[in-house]
C-alpha cells in the first residue's frame, strides 16, 4: 500500500474516532450514580455536578450514598471548605457595574450590571448563576425588553424560587420599570412581564429597589410624588396569570425629599422601608426607616425609626435588612462618610435596644451602604474603605451582644477601586458580595457558617447531628437562645 493511501486511511480512521456520534457516546451512562442519563465523569467535566473532594464521584452521590456527610444540609460534602470563590461566566462579558446589585438563594444568584453598554450606553444587564456544590456557573444573561439608552436595567434585583425581578429605574425618562423572568426547563429564564406604575411620572425612579417574598413583588420609587421625592413602594402579586397592583404604600407623614422607598425588604408579614432623605428637625438628610405589618391584606405602619443622634447627610435608611428577630439599618453617610449601622431587637410589634455599629479605621468608608441579616449574623458592606478597595464586616450575636468577627477580608487584600461590599446577599452559611468598581466588576461567594456555642462546629450540624436540641426548628441550638 502506498504511503499516500495509508495516510488517507489514517485520516478516515481518525475522523471516525472523533465523530460527533462517538463523542456523544462517551457521555452515555456507564456509571451514572445520579441517574440523569449522563456519565458521572461527564457531569463533572461539564460542570453539571461538582466533585469538590476529587474522588471522581459527583458530590450529590457522595452525600446520598453516605460516602460523605453533609451535616449542615448545604449540598456540599463536609470535608470540602468552599472558602471564597468568584462566580464564573461562560457566555457574554458581564458588563460594567457588574455587582452593583445582588440577590441569591441556596441554588441561584442574580447579579446586576446597570452600566453594561452592550445594547447601548447604560442599557444594563443581569446575569443568573446556578450553584452546583461549590461551583457557581452562569446560566443566562438577561436584558430588558425594548432596551433603550440609560435604562440602567440591573440597578436592583430580587430572586425567590424560580422568579427573578430586575429594576430599570432609568426607563421611560426615569419613570422606571421592572421586568420579571421565570425559570422554565433546564437553564432557561423566560420573560414573564413588565411592570410600570399606574401613575408614573418622569423622574420617579420606579424599580430603584426591589424585594420578593411569598410571590409578592415590592418595588420602590423613591422620587415618587409631586412634592419633590416623598417616595412610595408598590406591592404586586400574580392573579389569574396577571401581575396586579395590591397596594401603593406611602408614609402617612411623608415630606418632600424623604426618598421613601430607597430600600425595601419584606420578611414574615413585616416590611421595612428606608427614607434616607428624611430630615430630623433642621438636620438635613439624617434619614429614617419605617416598619409596616400586614393586617387583612393591608400594610399598616407600626414603627418609625431614626438614629439616637441624627447627623446631617447621615442617610440612615439607605439600606435595610429584616428577619423575624432583628432590623438592621445602614447609615453610610454618618461620621463624614465613614458610615454606621443600627440594629434592633423585636419585642412583639416594637423594635427596641437600638445598638449602633461603627467601623474601625480599616473598614471606614460608606460603612452601611448595603446590609444583610441571617441566622444570628449581620453583614455590613463598606465599599469605600481604604482606597475604595472596600470590605465587609460580619457580626455574630453572642451572649446578647453583636460582636465583630476579626480577620475578615481587610481592604488591603483588594485592588484600589474594587468597591468590595457595595452589594450583599446573606443567607448563612453563604454570603455573596458584589464588587462593581473593577473594570467589569465581579461577585464573590464566601462560606461563613455560624457557631453560636463556640464549639468549632457549624450550628446547623450541631442540630442535625443531635449534639444540640432545637425545639423550635429554627436551626439555632436551644442553648444559644
Amino acid at each position: 500500500m502506498s504511503p499516500r493511501i495509508t495516510y488517507l486511511l489514517a485520516l478516515v480512521v481518525l475522523g471516525m474516532l472523533h465523530s460527533p456520534v462517538d463523542l456523544l457516546a462517551q457521555c452515555q451512562p456507564t456509571v451514572d450514580c445520579n441517574q440523569n442519563g449522563v456519565a458521572d465523569q461527564c457531569d463533572i467535566d461539564l460542570g453539571t455536578s461538582d466533585d469538590c473532594n476529587g474522588n471522581l464521584v459527583p458530590d450529590e452521590c457522595d452525600i446520598s450514598f453516605l460516602i460523605s456527610e453533609d451535616c449542615n444540609l448545604d449540598g456540599i460534602p463536609d470535608e470540602c471548605n468552599p472558602g471564597m470563590t468568584e462566580l464564573i461566566g461562560l457566555g457574554l462579558a458581564f458588563g460594567q457595574g457588574f455587582g452593583e446589585s445582588i440577590s441569591s438563594s441556596s441554588e441561584f444568584a442574580i447579579v446586576g450590571a446597570p452600566l453594561d453598554d452592550l445594547l447601548g450606553t447604560d442599557t444594563g444587564s443581569a446575569n443568573i448563576f446556578r450553584r452546583t456544590g461549590t461551583l457557581w456557573i452562569e446560566e443566562m444573561k438577561l436584558f430588558g425588553v425594548a432596551s433603550t439608552l440609560n435604562d440602567r436595567f440591573g440597578t436592583a434585583v430580587a430572586l425567590e424560587g424560580d422568579l427573578v425581578a430586575v429594576g430599570a429605574p432609568g426607563k421611560l425618562q426615569e419613570r422606571g420599570a421592572v421586568f420579571l423572568f421565570r425559570r422554565i426547563g433546564n437553564g432557561w429564564w423566560n420573560y414573564e412581564a413588565t411592570i410600570t406604575a399606574f401613575d408614573s411620572q418622569p423622574g420617579w425612579l420606579f424599580g430603584n429597589s426591589l424585594d420578593i417574598e411569598n410571590g409578592s413583588v415590592l418595588i420602590g420609587a423613591p422620587m415618587n410624588g409631586f412634592a419633590g421625592g416623598a417616595g412610595a413602594v408598590y406591592s404586586y402579586s400574580l392573579n389569574a396569570g396577571q401581575w396586579l397592583l395590591d397596594e401603593k404604600i406611602e408614609h402617612s407623614n411623608g415630606l418632600p425629599g424623604d426618598r421613601f422607598g430607597s430600600s425595601v425588604v419584606q420578611a414574615g408579614g413585616r416590611m421595612a422601608i428606608g427614607a434616607p432623605g428624611r430630615d430630623s428637625g433642621l438636620i438635613a438628610n439624617s434619614g429614617a426607616a419605617l416598619v409596616f405589618e400586614e393586617s387583612a391584606g393591608v400594610w399598616l405602619e407600626s414603627a418609625f425609626k431614626e438614629p439616637m443622634a441624627p447627623q446631617p447627610l447621615g442617610l440612615y435608611g439607605l439600606s435595610v435588612a429584616l428577619n423575624r428577630d432583628h432590623l438592621l439599618v445602614g447609615a453610610p453617610g454618618e461620621d463624614s462618610g465613614a458610615g454606621s449601622a443600627y440594629i434592633y431587637d423585636r419585642l412583639s410589634s416594637m423594635w427596641v435596644n437600638q445598638e449602633r455599629l461603627a467601623p474601625d479605621a480599616t473598614s471606614a468608608g460608606s460603612f452601611g451602604l448595603d446590609v444583610g441579616l441571617s441566622i444570628r449574623t449581620a453583614v455590613i458592606g463598606a465599599p469605600m474603605a481604604g482606597i475604595s478597595q472596600g470590605t465587609v464586616c460580619v457580626y455574630r450575636h453572642e451572649s446578647g451582644s453583636w460582636n465583630v468577627q476579626d480577620g475578615f477580608l481587610p481592604p488591603e487584600l483588594q485592588m484600589p477601586g474594587t468597591e468590595f461590599g457595595k452589594s450583599i446577599s446573606c443567607e448563612v452559611p453563604f454570603l455573596l458580595v458584589g464588587c462593581p468598581g473593577e473594570l467589569y466588576g465581579e461577585a464573590v461567594w464566601i462560606s461563613a457558617f455560624t457557631d453560636c456555642n463556640l464549639n468549632l462546629e457549624d450550628d446547623v450540624c450541631d442540630v442535625t447531628q443531635g449534639l444540640e436540641l432545637d425545639c423550635n426548628l429554627n436551626q439555632i441550638p436551644d442553648s444559644c437562645e
